[in-house]
């Protein structure tokens, strides 16, 4: 799938206007989906998160963060994005909203947002915040051979989470939530792939 192929499919189904949820008693969070073409394929930029954070350390996200007082959702993901990778707000298309995503165990409703780089930025990553920086392409994530069950089983679960597979990564989580999100409106809401849940 090429870069104008997949704006024209999430055009289709990304929401113009932030969802709800603004009065839920929880952690809010918003973060953006950075979409750019590599090699004539539309790839989203992923980051992995240092060992030593408080909130979802070691784990491949999103760039995003805490929407602080005043801020809207769109701002702060782009804010966020410009923090952790040193991308400018000036340059990101912001296609859209997907629907919000609760995380159960931190207490977080996160607000997923689309955003394009019709260039290939160049990345200059906080490591505070961030230590990689990878681009996957988009189709990869409709295969259903490239969704697996974890082997580690988190407290509380009885049963392995699904992950998405990415040269020797795993994605997971919330992650795991809005990319699955993301492809299946790509697809007409159609499941994309085999649950692994």
């Amino acid at each position: 799938m090429d870069l104008e192929t997949f704006i024209t499919n999430a055009r289709a189904f990304l929401s113009a206007s932030a969802p709800g949820g603004e009065k839920i008693d929880m952690v809010k969070a918003a973060v953006l989906a950075p979409v750019t073409q590599i090699d004539g394929i539309a790839s989203v930029g992923l980051i992995h998160r240092p060992r030593n954070l408080n909130n979802h350390p070691d784990q491949i996200a999103l760039p995003g963060g805490h929407i602080e007082p005043g801020e809207t959702p769109i701002v702060t993901a782009l804010r966020e994005t410009e923090e952790e990778i040193g991308v400018r707000p000036e340059i990101v298309e912001v296609l859209g909203f997907m629907p919000t995503v609760m995380t159960v165990r931190t207490g977080f409703m996160v607000w997923p947002l689309v955003g394009i780089l019709r260039e290939k930025p160049d990345i200059r990553l906080s490591p505070d915040e961030a230590d990689e920086f990878f681009w996957a392409p988009v189709s990869h994530f409709m295969k259903p051979e490239n969704v697996v069950r974890r082997e580690t089983i988190l407290e509380g679960d009885c049963a392995p989470l699904p992950a998405f597979r990415y040269n020797g990564y795993e994605i997971w989580g919330l992650t795991f939530r809005i990319i699955k999100s993301l492809v299946e409106g790509l697809n007409g809401h159609k499941t994309p792939v085999e649950r692994a849940e």
